[in-house]
């Protein structure tokens, strides 16, 4: 027995694409095409829900912000106006997305604008600065309404602008409120979330590469030497054998490519060895010749007795004829019975797919579900936190304890809905589950 030369492995013709470079190339194309549309949805998703979440919480701010500002500023704008900054000032930094707040008066005129400071960092005098704002604005200053919009600051950026009419204890309306809202957070987090997502890309991309080259080795290694010990075969070596030990169907083959070889090289040896006796046998059938003629003789006489015998078999093929039809009748009922299985095996299939079309109803009601309970219990929330900050009016102790109760049965309906919305995620397969210890 002898095992597979360098010799025979130069031999080996070239293949410009192997196997195991097709493997890999193709484990290697899907699994940077799963990382890159998980990537592209994460990402998607994530945008979204910022958005509405900066949506909500500007709008809850601009609700419970008005009265504060507008009545300060009636209270402070003749005198003491540096506690209207600080005021405002505070306010700002409470939503860090508020971007600008500006006190429009009904005929379009700019009363205050956070933004126009000077350079040690204090706001201007709160007379107003004698500046117009544009005719859009204008317009809806004029129609003394709450409205929410988006636009494009003097850069090009995209803002959202929300116009909240303030009104005093006398049910007038002496100026309007202008927020600019920023999505300065959403644009770092879209550079944040695409960051992570090309880095956990490009890892995928690598890693797949390493795995696909070491399965595509793992698989083809055993098929190489096949191929080297057929050409030795060819070549006339009956004594090669291979040497694989996979637990697998190639393993199988191995043993029965070897077993084969044993075989062909003992069949050869039976071949020679029949030439020879073929050749003996050449001479015992001349002698056999003159043998014969007196066996021809023997065989006329029992011709007759095969004729006997012929007239019993056919009695025993009408008895076979017989046995044919009734098996030809069992046949027919495999066949019937074999309809009906196909038919049970489609109804079946037929009551999986609405069980999986049931499961996916209940995926999607239960995401629907949640981001509904998501936006009014974020307003709720805002709510809850600015009586607490007796933004809207002093509280006593007990008001202060039901709040801070309801603080906390809020913070835990959240993380419940958050959970749930997790949950309906996993169900449709847009976030990956990893199970540990």
């Amino acid at each position: 027995m002898s095992s597979v030369t360098k010799a025979d492995k130069i031999h080996k013709l070239p293949v410009h694409y192997s196997l195991s470079f097709k493997f890999a190339i193709t484990l290697t194309a899907l699994v940077a095409t799963l990382l890159i549309s998980y990537a592209i949805v994460i990402t998607y998703t994530r945008i979204g829900d910022i958005e509405v979440d900066i949506d909500n919480n500007a709008t809850s701010f601009t609700q419970l912000s008005t009265s504060t500002i507008g009545e300060a500023y009636l209270k402070y704008s003749s005198s003491e106006a540096y506690k209207f900054r600080d005021l405002v000032s505070s306010q700002l930094k409470k939503a860090q997305d508020i971007a600008q707040v500006a006190l429009i008066d009904t005929e379009g005129r700019i009363l205050f604008d956070s933004n126009n400071q000077q350079l040690d960092g204090a706001f201007k005098s709160l007379q107003g600065t004698g500046q117009a704002v544009p005719n859009e604005i204008k317009e809806i200053a004029s129609q003394l309404r709450f409205s929410k919009q988006k636009e494009r600051d003097k850069t090009g950026t995209e803002v959202l602008t929300i116009m909240d009419p303030y009104i005093d204890t006398t049910g007038r309306i002496p100026f309007l409120i202008r927020y600019v809202i920023s999505y300065e957070s959403l644009r770092k987090e879209i550079v944040n979330s695409g960051l992570q997502m090309t880095i956990i890309t490009i890892i995928g991309i690598l890693v797949s590469i390493g795995v696909a080259v070491f399965i595509a080795r793992r698989i083809t290694q055993p098929i190489d030497q096949m191929i080297l010990g057929t050409s030795a075969i060819a070549q006339g070596d009956y004594d090669q054998k291979l040497n694989i030990q996979t637990k697998d169907e190639l393993e199988d083959l191995a043993r029965n490519f070897n077993f084969m070889t044993d075989q062909l090289k003992i069949n050869i040896s039976k071949l020679e060895d029949s030439r020879a006796k073929l050749q003996d046998t050449n001479i015992k059938l001349e002698q056999s010749n003159a043998r014969l003629a007196t066996t021809n003789k023997q065989l006329q006489e029992s011709q007759a007795k095969l004729e006997y015998s012929n007239q019993q078999l056919e009695g025993s093929n009408k008895e076979l004829a017989k046995t044919n039809k009734k098996l030809e009748i069992i046949n027919d009922k495999l066949e019937s019975a074999n309809d009906q299985l196909a038919q049970a095996n489609k109804q079946l299939a037929q009551a999986n797919e609405e069980l999986k079309q049931l499961d996916r109803m209940k995926s999607e009601f239960l995401q629907t579900l949640s981001h509904e309970l998501r936006t009014p219990l974020s307003a709720i929330k805002g709510y809850n936190e600015y009586l607490l900050e007796q933004m809207v009016g002093p509280i006593n102790t007990g008001q202060e304890r039901a709040l801070r109760t309801m603080q906390r049965n809020i913070d835990r309906l959240t993380t419940y809905i958050n959970a749930l919305l997790d949950f309906s995620r996993i169900e449709a397969g847009t976030i990956p589950v990893s199970v540990q210890p």
